[in-house]
């Protein structure tokens, strides 16, 4: 989230200790968002917003009005300032539920699960991130406490997210150095929640060597109905090979360091992601005409056995998944 040279980070920026509208001054906001807005009522949105949000759209935008569009990124960024210095002062329980849709998605039940379920250890990982401040333990300190932007390239539409970012330093050399916790606070498209985990240190081992851990845990929608089997599969691969990438880019970004080759960052960084994610709607695209062909080719015949001989024919189809 830190490196403005990644192709897939379009804006980024941090909010100060006290948050203002001024850390917000690179955010844009799609066009399409905007639009999308103007339609927007609970339980029918294409923006992830809770109930109070979407009341101010409504309540608050002049929509015949020739500036509206501006109108609504400004209203945008102050919703996002507002949410972030509620944060700010109570933690979790100002986290948003967004009512984009007609079930309800609570975001601190959702990373509370997303926790739970950690292969690093749910106690541990709630407590550090339970608290805006950071969680404070002897032998443990706070090195970096930041709530950041981002707007990142992702699946069809660009996505706002927030995230609080912790940075801990352990003392003690037989447990990892390094703790980066990082937790989804908002995401206007696609996410329900995610979290994840980084953890560099030595080797219990070999004392001359280190190890990086690295996990994350997200919840999407979207992945119901005809084609949810095919995108859980497509974004499954995705995310299998962009923990490949950032797995190895980090390495690289430590051993070049070490060696004082920075060529090598660069070089590895240059390697083009977005044909994994190309050839992954491509996938998606084929199988939509191929199961569209089949429909259009079997609905006619079906009417023609209809007509010889009537018979009651039924059809359905029902998916339900979790990206986890």
């Amino acid at each position: 989230m830190v490196r403005k040279s990644d192709p897939a980070i379009l804006e980024i920026g941090r909010f100060n200790s006290t948050p203002t509208i001024e850390d917000l001054q690179g955010l844009t906001i799609e066009t399409r968002d905007i639009d999308d807005l103007k339609a927007c009522v609970t339980g029918d949105c294409k923006v992830k917003l809770s109930a109070g949000m979407i009341q101010r759209f409504q309540n608050e935008i002049d929509w015949i009005g020739p500036d509206y569009r501006l109108q609504v990124t400004r209203l945008f960024k102050q919703i996002l300032l507002d949410y972030v210095r509620e944060y700010v002062k109570q933690g979790d329980a100002a986290l948003i539920e967004y009512n984009d849709k007609p079930k309800e998605v609570t975001l601190a039940e959702e990373t509370h699960s997303l926790i739970t379920a950690s292969t690093f250890g749910g106690n541990i990982f709630g407590e550090l991130t339970q608290k805006p401040k950071g969680f404070s333990k002897p032998g443990l300190s706070v090195v970096e406490n930041a709530i950041v932007w981002s707007k990142i390239k992702f699946g069809l539409k660009p996505v706002i997210a927030i995230n609080h970012i912790l940075i801990y330093k352990q003392e003690q050399t037989t447990s990892p150095q390094i703790l980066v916790v990082s937790k989804q606070i908002y995401a206007n498209h696609y996410f329900d929640s995610s979290i994840a985990l980084t953890a560099f240190g030595n080797n219990p081992n070999q004392g001359n060597e280190s190890y990086l851990f690295y996990e994350n845990r997200s919840r999407v929608d979207g992945l119901a109905g005809l084609f949810g089997k095919i995108k859980r599969e497509v974004i499954e691969n995705q995310a299998v090979n962009n923990l490949q990438t950032i797995l190895e880019k980090s390495k690289a970004s430590l051993s070049a360091r070490m060696s004082g080759q920075p060529e090598a960052i660069s070089a590895l960084n240059a390697q083009p992601n977005s044909r994994r994610w190309t050839a992954g709607v491509i996938k998606v695209l084929l199988w939509i005409f191929l199961i569209s062909a089949f429909i259009t080719l079997l609905v006619p015949r079906m009417y023609d056995m209809r007509t010889i001989k009537p018979r009651p024919i039924e059809t359905g189809f029902s998916h339900s998944s979790t990206l986890e």
